[in-house]
């Protein structure tokens, strides 16, 4: 279910009550005592934390495959009624969905673009998707971010790769003639797309950019989620988990470390 319906925030607050009474306190009838903070316990092993994942991030990164199949799967019929429904902005995406009836699902999904694009490239096939301004094909950003002047000047601005190249090169159309103090910044924009091989006959394809292959997995998305800068202490965490030896003498180490045992002095320092 989570992986096409979004989970309210009541009802993930209520799983998570459940979640934390079962890790400290399970089967006893004594009542346990939250030894080391959620948001600890939810980090990846790596990071010093249990790997218990969040609902919330887990839903975000299982919803967000929806958006990558949108990308990919043109001829799938469910993309073909998504896209008629409510229209496209691009050739990736639909327009924004402001209605407030039988839309919840798609809306909710429809609200992730930005973050999910933000990860996204496109490789060039045929280059009849991909927009040649607006973006990220070649370079580091989009060209309209890189070169927001010479974007102004464009009569192509919101033309595809396609359009705007030929075999003979690029043919780039500006409202004015160029002064010439922007004729550096042109050679600067020419030099960027000299490094296009051209097109070929395959379309257009969206890479991502977390995955080595450029392919969307839920796991590595939902860990970009779930990564804590501020966590860059070089203990190696990873080891309490590695080591064979029975799974309550890593939860006992892995608190242990973390000074979180039930010592005397923590019992003090409870009041207990």
């Amino acid at each position: 279910m989570m992986s096409l319906f979004p989970l309210p925030r009541s009802i993930e607050k209520k799983i998570n009550k459940a979640r934390i009474v079962f890790l400290w306190q399970g089967k006893k009838e004594k009542k346990g005592y939250n030894l080391v903070k959620w948001d600890t316990v939810t980090l990846s092993k790596q990071q010093g934390g249990m790997g218990i994942k969040k609902l919330g991030a887990h839903n975000e990164s299982l919803l967000k495959k929806w958006l990558w199949r949108f990308c990919r799967e043109d001829m799938a019929l469910w993309r073909s009624f998504i896209s008629q429904k409510y229209g496209l902005q691009t050739s990736w995406v639909t327009e924004e969905v402001i209605g407030t009836f039988g839309c919840s699902v798609w809306k909710t999904i429809r609200r992730m673009w930005v973050s999910f694009n933000n990860n996204l490239k496109y490789k060039i096939g045929n280059g009849e998707k991909t927009s040649f301004w607006n973006e990220l094909w070649i370079g580091e950003e989009d060209l309209k971010t890189t070169f927001p002047d010479l974007y102004i000047l464009s009569l192509q601005q919101m033309d595809k790769v396609a359009q705007l190249w030929s075999p003979q090169g690029w043919n780039l159309i500006f409202r004015r003639a160029l002064n010439d103090c922007e004729i550096n910044r042109v050679a600067d924009f020419l030099q960027i797309l000299n490094a296009f091989p051209g097109t070929t006959v395959g379309p257009d394809l969206p890479i991502w950019k977390i995955h080595s292959k450029g392919s969307f997995m839920v796991k590595p998305c939902y860990w970009s989620l779930n990564f804590r800068q501020t966590m860059t202490t070089k203990w190696p965490w990873e080891l309490v988990w590695k080591v064979k030896i029975p799974h309550k003498v890593s939860c006992f180490i892995w608190l242990a470390t973390r000074r979180a045992c039930l010592t005397h002095e923590v019992l003090q320092r409870r009041g207990i």
